[in-house]
């Protein structure tokens, strides 16, 4: 299973009146609130409330540039729970959910949306643009502590490409590149997601013990990828997008396979033999888990490293001091990833956007 769980795309609509939610005003003299005064202001989004109260975030962001219609409208936010009510699993296509999406917003008649018969059929193409994307999938261990043990042995174990070390957040949230402008990968623990404050299941959602259930074992994979790298990566238009799970699945590996994992293993004596003692005792102190970036010069790392490399060793990796679930590192994202469950397909727990209803 592979989804697209957010998405902010700008999409040609024509509308007869600005679409907003309020604005934010800014006033040079607070004793004069007249708004002839204000030094800026913006509109703020109106959300849309959709199954559940789930909701995504509209405003208008074109206008025709003759009168106070709109022409166009963006939108941010996770359409998948805007659907269903909840993210656990979904659909991966992009074009789909935006054009269902919007299909749904032309049925409420507050909103004044007239779309000519060009602008619907250009949804449907994806010709629209890109902001930000999300894209997630869930591997599943044995329960959510062996899930928390991965993230946690995965923080001193792993490095990303372009990102370095990961960052544990709340001890249940690994980060790549948090900060990224252009895109960052994280892992987390779906299940304990789902037990914290503001993210629980909605009480009132069909099969809510099951959808807890399931989420227990689950170990989420997230891939943001931020307006700079949909523009550098040719896929800030929605149409370059592919429609199918293995085309999303192979943009996804495309960054996980940035991830190096350090296997940990006694290397064998001859190997041990051929590295000058320097370097054997280096080793062997970074088995103990010590982090021999802080107890060596720079040079002597970046050679121990290189030489240690060759063996498939990479000190860069400070080891726990107890490391007996390294290993399951690499078997948990070689496994297949978690499916739509079939209890939950045919039900509104699903959306399927090319059927434009809840069926599998």
């Amino acid at each position: 299973m592979i989804m697209a769980d957010w998405i902010s795309a700008r999409i040609a609509c024509n509308h007869s009146e600005e679409i907003a939610g309020g604005a934010m005003v800014n006033y040079k003299d607070h004793s004069n609130l007249d708004i002839h005064n204000a030094e800026w202001f913006f509109t703020k989004p109106l959300p849309v409330v959709g199954s559940h109260d789930a909701n995504v975030r509209i405003k208008t962001s074109a206008f025709s540039g003759q009168d106070e219609s709109g022409r166009e409208l963006h939108i941010d936010g996770n359409l998948v729970k805007f659907f269903q009510g909840h993210n656990l699993f979904g659909s991966h296509d992009i074009v789909g959910l935006v054009s269902a999406f919007m299909d749904h917003l032309c049925g409420i008649p507050q909103l004044g949306l007239c779309p000519t018969d060009f602008q619907r059929q250009s949804w449907r193409n994806g010709n629209f643009q890109l902001g930000r994307v999300d894209v997630t999938t869930m591997y599943q261990l044995r329960n959510r502590n062996d899930v928390l043990s991965w993230l946690a042995t995965a923080e001193h174990t792993t490095t990303m490409t372009h990102r370095g070390r990961g960052q544990l957040t709340k001890g249940s949230t690994l980060y790549y590149g948090k900060h990224s402008r252009r895109w960052s990968l994280k892992f987390y623990s779906k299940g304990e997601e789902l037990s914290a404050k503001g993210h629980q299941l909605p009480l009132t959602i069909p099969n809510r013990d099951h959808l807890i259930e399931y989420a227990q074992p689950a170990l989420r994979c997230e891939l943001t990828l931020r307006s700079m790298q949909l523009k550098q990566t040719e896929l800030q238009l929605a149409a370059n997008w592919p429609r199918t799970a293995e085309g999303i699945s192979q943009i996804l590996q495309h960054y996980m396979k940035g991830l190096n994992m350090s296997d940990v293993r006694t290397l064998p004596a001859e190997a041990l033999d051929s590295l000058p003692s320097g370097c054997r005792l280096a080793y062997q102190t970074w088995i103990e888990g010590h982090d021999l970036k802080t107890m060596l010069v720079r040079r002597t790392f970046y050679h121990y490293r290189r030489l240690l490399l060759q063996h498939g060793v990479d000190i860069a990796n400070v080891q726990p001091r107890e490391n007996a679930n390294v290993v399951k590192l690499y078997r948990v994202l070689e496994a297949v990833p978690m499916a739509i469950p079939d209890w939950a397909r045919g039900t509104p727990l699903y959306f399927d956007p090319t059927a434009n209803k809840r069926t599998a």
